[in-house]
């Protein structure tokens, strides 16, 4: 017969309640049972059974009251339900029995699964959680790539407006797409205050439209904005920081470049915009008012370049919309051919995930080395955690094998070793997820500078406006790593359990000392001793080659130099009206030991290039030469730089630029490229493809300068006099230079307020940011790889010590023979170089294999240094002879006639 889903229900009310009131079940219960009692005595009173003799008569009718309860209380009870509870009972029982053994392993767990918690944030925020725009998967941005590229292996060449306009009428998949560029601005909130430079987005209102965002306060941007004055939306962290989160900030007018313009909204905060620091938003029609052309005209909007983001119908594919991307660039390139090209390149177009666009190369490949190191330091903490469990069950040993022998069902004792496991494992994972989320709010905090990349919107900071609130996906993450952990430790023992005979335990119940061999818990040291030399490996190649970075000849001397970005003020005077004024200030500050101006900051990816369209008499065909950099210098610069003069001499700035062959220096990578076999002194270079304009004549050479990357090879250069408001000021002392910033902030202020001084830094902080992504992850490998190493000692001490202690009768009794300590100490050090070689070799394995992983961050070592190996294996080796000495120097201490009485 069927039982209907309402009849079920129901049962299961009755059963819920009766759990709920157990004590008013009883005692209905028993009033019940002693009212049938009552008329069964007035039953047999009734049929003559003397008064006296009726209670016991009646009892022996009616049955065993007690054994009748149990009876019904386990029809009304769910049996797995109070065993489950019996079990949670129990194991709370035991963990406080037994402190040391819950502090150890509940802090072992808590450290692994905050680890596991912290990176798995960082997860969640960069990769997994959606873009903070409704329908976000329906977001692309069309792109257009060059293989093999100008500047890199595949350029992503940017869009121009014009060619946005073309595409974005051509391609019907598009329910809707925006067009935005960026450029760094003066700006001032109060009439005469500090001027800051900050970077602004001009977009099309459209672009917004196809997001979906709005916002937060104020308007969003009208058709008539394009007709008035310009006006501004402006980031959550601009409105609190520059305007005071003040709602009456609405309506009132900021400067930009020296022209007013009025705040109407303030976005959200979730919104970061295109470019890494955006913080206005600004109606691209007015480029042209803001932005100061070339030659004194104003720039032209269909020229300029910028990135074009479009929301796809919900009837097409995103398949579909590649394809329609890539026919509708081949029509447009027909009527318009693409000038950025070179010989032998292939054009390919398409459209990449907004989310997937955005996202910067290295993100994935540092997510995946922690995710891997956090995973091998887990697996170390559950392997100690079922150590642990595998030496209590050993210790409880005779207690199982009576539960056995009174008809305790194995599968029940595996049940309760895993109800043990799991809430050792709740236990640990509350602190541990608590943990996990303050480490990964503090790894966002002093996450790395990745270096500059320009591949679509790749260069936008992916914790940038990010929330690291815990949310379901952190959730379910937490409880199913807390299920996964609880069964890895907890296998063990259960397997051992099951796996035991109850007259086997019950004879071992009675000794409480004898020879064991511990197989399951020395295969769990060799493993946590294999993953420490994983960590360890990993670190020690990350270490070297983050030294050899930062060994790396920089062709300058970044000790005792600061350096400070000046941009031009709103009066249009860049730095070249003011510049001879300043340096001469500047110059006479105490302890100033030189002052220079340049065009760009080193690995900060701003340097100009250009190509080389001629050398001597010789014009070069387009491709023959890689791009040049274009050093724009005041005279002092290689002496404030520290930049060797190899041959020829410096540059004069009276004569320099305005003679008929400009004179210019070259670097020694662009002497052995262009006249390699002759001296480059009194020889000439072209730079424009003007064939009318001037050759550079070649007066000197310079020692290589790395200014692209710590880890990239250095451009071929020029080095010419000029300067522009965009210089870079370099300040040269023997003192702390960061001290010297607000000295020179305060002289380029005297002389004109509207001047932007940003980006200031010093030259070591300039290199230990070019090196931060290596460094990062280096300290990361190193600190998780000690971490490691100390778990896997203490696994192989306590596998060890748990077999000196089972063993200290034999030891004795071998003592009390004839043998010496030294032989026994040597016995149990043998036991434990075994598993120290076991897990080396294995580890070493691994790592041979893992490390090819880590090529992108290695500069001057390979992933399989032979040195590296054999460092870590002395290291390690090292470790665990230390971890074995302690019990094996126990073992000899035992006393011989002390064992023999056991």
């Amino acid at each position: 017969m069927s039982v209907s889903p309402f009849q079920w229900l129901r049962a299961l009310a009755r059963r819920l309640d009766f759990h709920l009131n157990r004590d008013r079940y009883a005692r209905e219960l028993s009033e019940e049972m002693a009212l049938h009692l009552e008329l069964k005595q007035r039953d047999l009173e009734l049929s003559g059974v003397p008064a006296g003799e009726t209670a016991a008569a009646a009892h022996r009718q009616f049955g065993d009251t007690a054994r009748l309860a149990e009876s019904s209380a386990e029809v009304m009870s769910m049996g797995w339900l109070e065993q489950s509870v019996q079990d949670a009972r129990y194991a709370l029982r035991s963990m406080r029995a037994h402190p040391t053994f819950t502090l150890a392993a509940v802090s072992s767990l808590a450290l692994g699964i905050g680890a596991a918690t912290a990176v798995f944030v960082l997860v969640n925020a960069m990769l997994l959680a959606p873009l903070p725009f409704p329908n976000a998967e329906r977001l692309v941005v069309p792109y257009r790539a060059l293989t093999p590229g100008i500047v890199t292996a595949a350029d992503t060449v940017p869009w121009s407006h014009a060619r946005y306009e073309a595409l974005r009428s051509a391609v019907p998949a598009f329910e809707e797409a925006g067009f935005a560029t960026w450029d760094e601005v003066n700006v001032r909130t109060t009439p005469g205050g500090g001027t800051e430079r900050i970077v602004m987005e001009f977009m099309t209102p459209s672009l917004f439209q196809a997001l979906g965002v709005g916002p937060a306060r104020g308007r969003g941007f009208q058709q008539q904005d394009a007709d008035e004055a310009p006006v501004a939306l402006v980031s959550d962290g601009f409105w609190r920081r520059a305007l005071a989160g003040d709602s009456t900030a609405l309506g009132r007018e900021i400067i930009v470049n020296g022209t007013p313009v009025t705040v109407i909204g303030v976005l959200p905060a979730s919104f970061a915009g295109f470019h890494e620091g955006a913080q206005l938003w600004i109606p691209l029609e007015a480029l042209p008012m803001l932005i100061a052309g070339r030659g004194g005209q104003p720039p032209r909007v269909d020229r300029r370049m910028g990135v074009m983001v479009a929301r796809v119908r919900q009837d097409v594919s995103i398949a579909a919309a590649n394809e329609q991307v890539g026919a509708a660039l081949a029509r447009i390139d027909e009527e318009s051919p693409e000038p950025f090209t070179r010989p032998g390149s292939v054009w390919s177009a398409g459209v990449l995930p907004l989310a997937e666009a955005r996202r910067h190369p290295l993100v994935e490949p540092l997510l995946g080395i922690f995710s891997l190191v956090v995973g091998g330091v887990l697996l170390i903490v559950c392997a100690n955690v079922a150590g642990l469990m595998l030496a209590r069950a050993r210790a409880r040993r005779g207690e199982i094998g009576v539960r056995i022998a009174l008809g305790g069902g194995r599968s029940r004792l595996v049940r309760q070793f895993l109800t043990e496991s799991m809430l050792l494992a709740t236990v640990g994972a509350v602190p541990g997820v608590i943990l996990g989320q303050l480490a990964a709010v503090a790894i966002a905090k002093h996450r790395p500078d990745l270096p500059a990349s320009f591949v679509l919107l790749r260069s936008t900071d992916l914790l940038e406006g990010v929330s690291l609130a815990p949310d379901w996906r952190i959730a379910a993450f937490a409880v199913a790593l807390t299920l996964i952990v609880a069964m890895l430790f907890g296998a063990a023992p259960a397997l051992a359990v099951s796996r035991q005979s109850a007259s086997g335990l019950l004879k071992v119940a009675d000794a409480t000392r004898g020879s064991v061999s511990a197989p399951g818990r020395k295969l769990l040291a060799v493993v946590q001793v294999a993953l420490a030399v994983c960590l360890l490996t990993g670190a020690a190649v990350m270490l070297r080659s983050s030294a050899a970075l930062l060994r790396t000849d920089l062709g300058f001397e970044p000790e005792g130099l600061a350096m400070v970005r000046i941009a031009p003020s709103e009066a249009g005077l860049g730095v070249a009206a003011r510049q001879a004024e300043w340096l001469a200030r500047i110059a006479a500050l105490p302890g100033v030991h030189g002052v220079a101006t340049h065009n760009c900051l080193p690995f900060a990816g701003d340097c100009m290039l250009g190509p080389i369209t001629g050398v001597d008499d010789r014009a070069a065909e387009e491709g023959t030469y890689p791009p040049i950099e274009h050093h724009l210098l005041s005279p002092d610069y290689l002496r404030v730089m520290g930049t060797p003069l190899l041959a020829g001499r410096t540059l004069d700035a009276a004569g320099d630029s305005s003679a008929e062959a400009p004179a210019v220096l070259v670097n020694e990578t662009a002497a052995r490229l262009l006249w390699p076999d002759i001296s480059p002194i009194g020889r000439t270079v072209r730079i424009s493809p003007d064939p009318e304009a001037p050759p550079f004549e070649v007066v000197g050479v310079v020692a290589d300068a790395r200014f692209d990357g710590l880890d990239q090879p250095v451009r071929p250069a020029i080095y010419r006099s000029g300067g522009d408001g965009g210089s870079v000021l370099l300040v040269r002392t023997a003192g702390d230079p960061a001290s010297l910033i607000p000295l020179v902030r305060r002289e380029i202020a005297a002389q004109d307020p509207g001047v932007a001084l940003h980006d200031a830094t010093t030259g070591v902080a300039v290199v230990r940011d070019a090196a931060s992504s290596v460094v990062f992850v280096a300290g990361f490998l190193t600190t998780f790889a000690i971490l490691a190493m100390v778990l896997a000692a203490i696994g192989l001490y306590g596998v060890l010590a748990y077999q000196v202690t089972q063993r200290s009768r034999e030891f004795g009794i071998r003592m009390a023979i004839g043998a010496s300590r030294a032989r026994v100490m040597a016995m149990v050090m043998r036991q434990g170089a075994a598993v120290v070689l076991a897990g080396v070799l294995a580890g070493s394995a691994v790592a041979w294999w893992g490390t090819p992983f880590l090529s992108r961050f290695l500069h001057g070592i390979g992933p399989r240094d032979a040195g590296t190996y054999a460092l870590t294996f002395f290291l390690v080796a090292a470790v665990g002879l230390v971890a074995a000495f302690i019990p094996a120097r126990r073992a000899t201490r035992v006393e011989p006639v002390l064992a023999l009485r056991e």
